[in-house]
């Protein structure tokens, strides 16, 4: 039973019923956006709105994730007349971090302290964990110095988050110190070993990583899922494909189950090497695991086609988002028109730039230095009106057909070259 529904209960069910009803009321103002509503609401009702009902309704926002409500109500709350404890005081520095207003935080973590409220551990810890998610390793830092100096209750939480910001930037000579005094107070954990793993790793120095980790075994401290991910993502970042898969193979060896940032590593490693089967190889693993692909995913096996200029396979891709239920989105036009000028076809790359804009998406610089490069293999090559196009057709899709609005966008770029099967489009040129 909640803070809220011990006092009321005291009080009497009315009581209960009254207090509850006006905190269902507020969360619907609040989730609507009316937040003058949710005002009057509580100043009409100000002998319901006590110290715990305030209580109970922040943490109800913050546990919806609603953390802009969360800020107003410790607002309100202080307008009453009724001092902040911790747990609001740590739920707000939540909800500022969550929000990534890191200054929002500052400001509320001076006013809140200057009324002589003591921070605790988890007060520290919020405010670290959320400078070092911003990249904000100096006052992560700061904070943990303060948080030593203070004698709060140093979890290693603080000390890993300090090390992944550092990670972050990378700056990974201020990791490892943090990292060494984080052996010193013995809260040497997987986290503080997986983030300066990071830091390697982003540095771009993947052999240290991988001496890193075994240093790892060696102290006794087990690996996660995101220890593997980390050790994939730092050999795909250098196109080292068959290294990454090595990793993914360890993870399953010692029991770590992949998730889905483990295949999309594989998949983003394999695209950008031009290696098409093993890219949709590692999409059907994801499949097999009971992960739905993603857009993402999609757009990963389209770039596949594009490294090799294969338009043929790109157009089959490009078909199965629609059907799969996605729209294409710049990526996946980009892909596209890359895979055309990548096969030689600059018209048919000017082609899809028009279709990207006719979908109602905005061209990124992406889209406009490849239609650049289309636009001068035109003029450069053979003259104005010869026909420079081979047949092509697209692989069907078997059982599966693009969405209505897309076979008219191609309909109305090709005409009666485009041919719309029972089961698959094709385009003949």
């Amino acid at each position: 039973m909640s803070h809220l529904h011990q006092a009321n209960v005291r009080r009497g069910t009315d009581g209960l019923v009254n207090a509850v009803t006006l905190e269902d009321r507020l969360l619907q103002h609040l989730s609507s956006g009316h937040v003058a509503s949710a005002a009057r609401l509580i100043d009409t009702h100000r002998h319901v709105a006590t110290r715990s009902f305030f209580s109970s309704a922040i943490t109800s926002c913050t546990t919806r994730k609603m953390h802009s409500s969360a800020v107003w109500l410790i607002q309100q709350m202080e307008r009453f007349g009724y001092p902040i404890s911790i747990a609001e005081f740590n739920h707000g520095l939540n909800s500022f971090m969550s929000m990534g207003n890191v200054e929002g935080a500052k400001s509320f973590w001076r006013c809140t302290v200057q009324d002589r409220l003591r921070p605790d551990g988890a007060s520290f810890t919020i405010f670290i964990q959320g400078c070092s998610e911003a990249g904000i390793a100096s006052d992560a830092e700061e904070f943990l110095l303060q948080m030593i100096t203070e004698g709060a209750l140093c979890k290693h939480f603080a000390y890993a988050a300090v090390i992944n910001a550092f990670a972050k930037i990378p700056d990974v000579d201020s990791a490892q110190v943090w990292f060494d005094r984080a052996g010193a107070e013995r809260v040497q954990d997987t986290h503080a070993y997986n983030a300066m793993i990071s830091a390697l790793a982003k540095a771009e120095r993947s052999d240290e990583a991988e001496s890193w980790f075994r240093r790892m075994r060696e102290a006794g401290i087990r690996p996660d899922i995101k220890t593997f991910n980390i050790l994939m993502h730092a050999r795909a970042k250098l196109g080292h494909c068959q290294q990454a898969e090595f990793w993914m193979a360890e993870a399953v060896r010692a029991n770590c189950k992949p998730n889905r940032i483990s295949y999309c590593t594989l998949m983003d490693c394999c695209s950008k090497a031009g290696e098409m089967e093993r890219t949709v190889h590692w999409l059907n693993k994801l499949g097999d695991q009971g992960f739905r692909p993603s857009l993402y995913c999609y757009n990963t096996i389209l770039h596949a086609c594009a490294c090799n200029g294969d338009e043929e396979s790109a157009l089959h891709w490009f078909q199965l988002i629609s059907a799969k239920g996605f729209q294409p989105n710049v990526i996946s036009f980009n892909c596209m028109i890359r895979a055309c000028v990548q096969a030689g076809r600059p018209q048919l790359a000017l082609k899809w730039g028009q279709l990207l804009s006719r979908s109602g998406l905005h061209p990124d610089g992406v889209t406009e230095s490849l239609l650049e490069s289309a636009r001068g293999a035109l003029s450069d090559d053979k003259p104005p009106g010869e026909d420079r196009m081979k047949l092509a057709e697209g692989p069907a899709t078997q059982g599966t057909l693009p969405s209505e609005d897309l076979i008219a966008h191609l309909q109305q770029l090709f005409g009666d070259k485009v041919v719309v099967a029972e089961d698959h489009v094709k385009i003949r040129l």
